[in-house]
């Protein structure tokens, strides 16, 4: 995989940059630091990724275009905080100052402008021209000793080795997996008016076998890019190259070297601790900027914990796996009559009698099969030592369809029950609306036709209820039957 730098303006700078910093800073999860530092908890820095162009590109690498951006995604899912140096500051108030005489100089030639046209303005009455010229040369005025207070007040290079630090994140449009549309304008242009400090894009174009990755990342504060390089990858697996890529972004997001520690338990809802401080479960990927000695512990319910030391010096990249085996709070020895039957437990088998069963704390259920029709069951107690011996019965069968029976037999009651509701639900609507007939003055007829959807209501009523009363007594049945 061949990579080559952008020169003065890609990553060549910023681990010269990052070198000459002096302190040391923590990790963002608050483990402990060495050196002097500022925390800038105020706002994050919002890292954004692009999508990549896709016109002219072969339909082949249609796949390979939507795909790459969203790897660096998941790559840049937990970034290390930024660090801000006093050159970095230093820059970023000299670049924010040049903007703002462009704008002060821009403000001030529209003024002129518009001074312009009042001289020229014809047909209006003197006085009322005299007062626009006015208040247009007052205009001009503020706009040039804005230009000029601002001219007089173009920041020095900070001098102080002071570093301060800040939260980094991706932006919540990438959180939601979707990539950020480039504006004609190029990246000034696409992030004006966004909350993003760098912004990540790039272009594809197939070279041979490979696809040549121009990937480029603006800081939007400084204005200019800060990397830029022109990689390879095979259009079948853009991972590695995606992953490289993902880890010089994070640099260049820090600012500074770094170690990288990644977590990894089983089971995945173990709590895991650093130092004692427990880490919720979206972070399994720490960063730190000094050389530690750290605490691994994990644990779970019913599960014996673990805990072990990392060491981990700057610029290493670590992967801690802590697999919790089952906690043995006793054993269970289980027999069957006759012995050498097949054993489950919860319903998987666990070998032929007689064997021994470890108990972790949480109840199961034990069962021994023989043949189709015979089969025992049992509860394993959560600890203790216990011996069981499992005598299968064809009774066991029995009592399985008498189960079925009875649950076929409610579920038949309950539908006759729905079905006589709707005859039911009809006769109320006539007996409704011949009543409302009969009351406008109808006649005798309307009359003769309410009694009767009353006696069929009442009909249908009572059929009801005898239907649900079955329904109740097949429930009853069958709750009993299934205990």
């Amino acid at each position: 995989m061949d990579k080559r730098p952008a020169g003065p303006a890609g990553s060549a700078g910023r681990p010269g940059h990052a070198a000459r910093v002096a302190v040391i800073l923590a990790f963002a999860l608050g483990l402990s630091c060495a050196g002097a530092c500022e925390e800038a908890a105020s706002a994050s820095f919002t890292v954004a990724v692009a999508g990549f162009p896709t016109e002219g590109l072969p339909s082949g690498l249609a796949l390979f275009a939507s795909s790459f951006p969203r790897l660096l995604i998941a790559e840049l899912a937990v970034l290390p905080p930024h660090l801000e140096s006093a050159e970095y500051r230093a820059e970023e108030a000299s670049v924010g100052s040049s903007r703002a005489l462009y704008a002060s100089g821009a403000d001030l030639a529209a003024r002129l402008d518009d001074l312009a046209l009042r001289t020229l303005e014809p047909g209006i009455d003197p006085g009322k021209r005299a007062q626009n010229l006015q208040d247009a040369r007052a205009k001009v005025e503020e706009a040039r000793k804005k230009l000029e207070s601002g001219s007089a007040n173009v920041p020095v290079p900070a001098r102080d080795p002071a570093v301060s630090s800040s939260p980094s994140a991706l932006s919540a449009l990438n959180d939601k997996g979707q990539l950020l549309a480039m504006a004609a304008g190029g990246p000034q242009a696409t992030v004006a008016g966004k909350h993003i400090d760098l912004l990540v894009y790039g272009s594809l174009e197939p070279v041979g076998a490979y696809v040549a990755v121009d990937l480029s990342v603006y800081d939007a504060a400084l204005g200019r890019l800060v990397y830029s390089a022109r990689s390879y990858a095979a259009p079948a697996d853009p991972a590695p190259l995606a992953r490289d890529l993902g880890e010089r972004i994070c640099r260049i997001v820090a600012g500074r070297p770094y170690a990288r520690l990644d977590l990894v338990a089983r089971p995945d809802a173990a709590v895991l601790s650093v130092d004692g401080k427990a880490l919720d479960a979206s972070t399994r990927r720490l960063y730190l900027f000094e050389r530690s000695t750290l605490r691994v512990s994990a644990a779970a319910p019913g599960m014996v914990p673990l805990e072990t030391a990392v060491d981990i010096d700057l610029g290493e990249r670590k992967q801690v796996s802590l697999e919790l085996k089952a906690a043995v709070l006793g054993t269970a020895r289980i027999d069957t009559a006759p012995s050498g039957l097949p054993v489950y437990v919860d319903g998987m088998f666990a070998g032929r009698s007689p064997l021994e069963l470890p108990l972790s704390g949480e109840r199961s259920v034990v069962a021994a099969r023989s043949g189709e029709d015979a089969m025992a069951t049992s509860v394993l107690p959560p600890g203790g030592d216990v011996s069981i011996v499992l005598v299968p019965d064809s009774s066991a069968k029995d009592l399985v369809a008498l189960v079925d029976r009875r649950r076929d037999a409610f579920y038949d009651a309950l539908g006759l029950f729905v079905l006589s509701l709707p005859p039911t639900s009809i006769s109320y609507g006539l007996m409704g609306t011949y009543a409302d007939a009969y009351v406008r003055g109808a006649g005798t007829a309307m009359l003769d036709k309410y009694t009767a959807s009353t006696i069929s209501l009442g009909v249908c009523g009572a059929i009801n209820v005898g239907l649900l009363v079955n329904v109740i007594i097949r429930l009853i049945g069958y709750i009993g039957a299934a205990r």
